[in-house]
């Protein structure tokens, strides 16, 4: 049963990411897109690799102070988890990294698996409402934004509002929630009403960060610093093959990435992202045949870069890429720290 729903959602991922790409690619001609790479200002890779850093940095750092409360760690303490389970989600499907991270953290430091879940349920709250924020902040100070776009805004603006205040209530009154929530999805099937509810209870676990007062300033400056870099990585990577937009523009494509990657997706989210970069730089009057080459620099660079150091810090803490895939495979599952431990027992330390 669980072999089967495991395929479901690797296939889904590889078809999502093959219709994107098919979409990114239709009715332009690739040799375009060869030589207006064969043309980029390789230089701006300095930069970009730089930006890379430290968006992988501050979230380092903004992952040290949500687990304090469980634990105090240093950043070099989780960064060896952060991009293992980087690199993990460029040879894995689905999404899987992130539960690789979780597993790499928690057996590290002998926490609870649900614990550290719950952080990561925490981290992608305050990344969707840092770029909220930056897509908004974008819409209002950009110079001859296109009024598509604009219009993205403000419904863009009014689905984080009623958002927020969900999370807000979520925060104040975290049981009266749950029930709710619960009695709200009856409807559902068993299996997946227990999965959304596990997945709101380990949110509910991780809010001891939420409510530390003195954590609440550094998590929210952090979350927001992470993706400013990102966006700014995005505009360096169309300066780089000649696109001269706003400079507001790398965070409308940041919006539109951070929404893509959370569709299920094929290892290293190839296609999604070139399609995400086309839909964003459309309204600007920007072609396929344009994007793609600034699309295809930015994520080869950011994928290349971050496979490295994930695969440096996996050697030294130990984990193969046999360990790595078992994790991952079995994590879709219930028995996934079982299976851990037995492929613990059983591998020899190292990489392959």
């Amino acid at each position: 049963m669980m072999n089967k729903k495991r395929r479901l959602l690797i296939w889904s991922g590889l078809l999502f990411s093959l219709f994107f790409l098919y979409l990114s690619v239709r009715g332009i001609d690739l040799r375009e897109v060869g030589q207006a790479l064969s043309r980029v200002n390789i230089w701006l890779a300095l930069p970009l690799l730089g930006l890379y850093s430290l968006f992988f940095w501050m979230k380092a750092l903004r992952w040290r102070m949500l687990l304090s409360p469980i634990r105090s760690l240093t950043v070099r303490n989780v960064i060896p988890a952060v991009m293992i389970g980087t690199m993990s989600n460029n040879i894995l499907p689905i999404h899987m990294g992130e539960l690789v991270r979780m597993y790499c953290l928690a057996q590290q430091y002998k926490l609870k698996n649900t614990t550290v879940l719950a952080t990561l349920v925490l981290e992608r709250i305050f990344d969707f409402l840092s770029v909220v924020l930056l897509l908004n902040l974008a819409f209002w100070i950009g110079v001859n934004r296109p009024p598509n776009i604009e219009k993205v805004g403000y419904a863009v603006a009014a689905v984080s509002a009623v958002l927020v205040a969900l999370i807000l209530v979520f925060v104040s009154r975290t049981e009266t929630f749950v029930n709710v929530f619960q009695k709200a999805t009856r409807f559902l099937p068993h299996g997946l009403q227990s999965w959304l509810l596990r997945q709101i209870t380990a949110g509910a676990e991780g809010l001891n960060a939420i409510k530390r007062t003195d954590l609440l300033p550094g998590v929210a400056v952090t979350s927001v610093a992470q993706w400013v870099f990102i966006g700014l990585a995005q505009y360096a990577s169309l300066l780089a093959v000649g696109i001269r937009v706003p400079a507001t523009a790398g965070f409308i494509i940041l919006a539109f990435t951070v929404i893509g990657l959370t569709l299920p997706a094929g290892p290293g989210f190839f296609g999604t992202i070139e399609y995400c970069f086309v839909l964003a730089l459309a309204p600007y009057g920007v072609s396929a045949s344009q994007a793609l080459p600034a699309a295809v620099f930015y994520h080869l660079l950011n994928y290349t870069f971050a496979t490295l150091i994930g695969l440096y810090f996996a050697r030294r803490v130990g984990y193969s890429l046999s360990r790595i895939r078992t994790v991952a495979g079995s994590a879709v599952g219930n028995d996934a720290a079982d299976r851990l431990n037995q492929d613990k027992t059983h591998e020899t330390s190292g990489a392959n």
